[in-house]
């Protein structure tokens, strides 16, 4: 049911900004797209920086690849379209946004009400604040069951606190994360109404720690895929792409910053007060004895067997050559 409803509000969504760009594809000039970069190429990486936000989300659903039938075939089937779907569509709006506006698209506070006004007149300013509050759904409710399933997933692993891990099997509601991030989501609310952020602050640390998961996830793809594969060569290109748009974050940079210093500190090594959730070979670093290393927090199947140490088998000598 949940799926249902969700795949007929994307499906609206996508029809609704198509929609858009048709009606007003008529009325495009080309001479709108001179200058093409009227304050400079060097700023196209500050506008591309804080325009992710826009673009990203979509991946969001990889946190939901547990309640797939089939994740190895239905994630990379549902990953293609979406890239191809959401790139068409959305360099379509802005196309179609600059090439109708023009000069008038800066000023402009909901452009694609102005687009549908072209072919629908007076009826495109309620229409599209109706959808605008229907479609908000689909988005909303696909970045909160992510991010709740991924907080869950990171207790199970024993990166987060383990209570954020209670039912974090798939089919069940992880409770717990949902209701961190309930209060994450108020706090930042209340940051705002109060003044102490600015909305423009908080899309733009957003966008940077979008930015800063998309880079540094491809240059783990960079590690993961085979090498000198066309996947692999595409990772690299697409890794220091995002790499070069994660450096005009400004400083938003601070929040992703932050984040990866809390994360690191919460998993240190046992030598700097337990080891929870960080490769083996950080605890070899800080003196473990020969062929013994700490369980991870999340491997062990009962609690008492946390933070423990085990046993390694030692590899066979390499054969000696006559």
């Amino acid at each position: 049911m949940s799926s249902g409803i969700q795949l007929v509000l994307m499906v609206l969504l996508v029809g609704l900004l198509a929609l858009a760009v048709a009606l007003a594809a008529p009325f495009a000039r080309a001479e709108n797209f001179t200058p093409f970069a009227p304050h400079g190429y060097w700023a196209v990486g500050g506008v591309a920086s804080l325009l992710f936000f826009c673009f990203a989300g979509w991946e969001a659903v990889t946190h939901l690849a547990g309640e797939f039938r089939n994740p190895e075939r239905d994630l990379k089937r549902a990953t293609w379209l979406t890239l191809i779907v959401v790139g068409v569509v959305y360099i379509g709006v802005v196309a179609a946004s600059v090439a109708v506006l023009g000069p008038a698209l800066p000023g402009s506070d909901v452009p694609i009400a102005q687009l549908l006004e072209k072919g629908l007149g007076g009826l495109a300013a309620p229409l599209t604040a109706v959808a605008a509050a229907v479609l908000t759904f689909g988005p909303i409710n696909t970045f909160v069951a992510g991010a709740s399933r991924l907080g869950a997933s990171l207790a199970s692993d024993g990166v987060l606190p383990r209570s954020l891990a209670r039912a974090a099997g798939p089919g069940r509601v992880p409770a717990a994360s949902l209701g961190l991030l309930a209060v994450m989501t108020f706090l930042s609310f209340g940051a705002a109404v109060a003044g102490l952020s600015n909305m423009q602050f908080q899309i733009g640390a957003a966008s940077a720690c979008f930015t800063a998961v998309t880079a540094f996830g491809l240059v783990a793809g960079i590690r993961l895929l085979p090498a000198r594969t066309p996947a692999w060569y595409g990772v690299i290109v697409a890794a220091v792409v995002m790499l070069a748009v994660l450096l005009f974050s400004g400083w938003a940079l601070v929040v992703p910053l932050g984040l990866a210093a809390g994360a690191v500190w919460a998993a240190r090594p046992a030598g700097w007060g337990g080891l929870r959730g960080l490769p083996a070979v950080w605890a070899g670093r800080r003196g473990l004895p020969a062929g013994r290393r700490w369980l991870p927090a999340g491997r062990p199947k009962s609690a008492a067997t946390a933070g423990q140490l085990e046993t390694v088998p030692s590899a066979a000598p390499p054969p000696v050559r006559p």
